[in-house]
């Protein structure tokens, strides 16, 4: 069990090397040691806790559905299902949802009416 731990903590400080290896001012053998330490953060403040960790799903859909709708060019919803993997009535859903939500108005300020703007 224990082997198992330091094999996520291992692939988490490989993870967060190969991160910061993309950063332009950060050598091969510092990237190294930021993820070992990052690593060691983690077992510090969270090691022996069971912890849940999202897919942050919801982040990654938002991301996608508004990606798709600018992408949307009337014609284009079978090409769309196809590159997102997903139905064309989804396509139609998306759209319609995205839509509404980049046009839902602020509501008015107390005591301002309509007619001003």
């Amino acid at each position: 069990m224990a082997d198992r731990y330091a094999e996520l903590l291992d692939d988490v400080a490989s993870k967060v090397a190969s991160m910061a290896r993309c950063l332009p001012a950060i050598s091969d053998t510092d990237a190294g040691d930021f993820g070992r330490r990052v690593a060691d953060m983690l077992a510090e403040d969270w090691g022996g806790s069971s912890i849940y960790i999202p897919k942050n799903l919801a982040s990654r859909f938002r991301n996608r559905d508004a990606r798709l709708y600018l992408e949307y060019n009337g014609n284009n919803i079978s090409e769309l299902a196809r590159k997102y993997g997903i139905t064309q009535q989804r396509v139609y859903a998306i759209i319609k949802a995205e839509r509404a939500r980049r046009t839902r108005r602020q509501p008015p300020l107390p005591g301002l009416s309509d007619s001003l703007f």
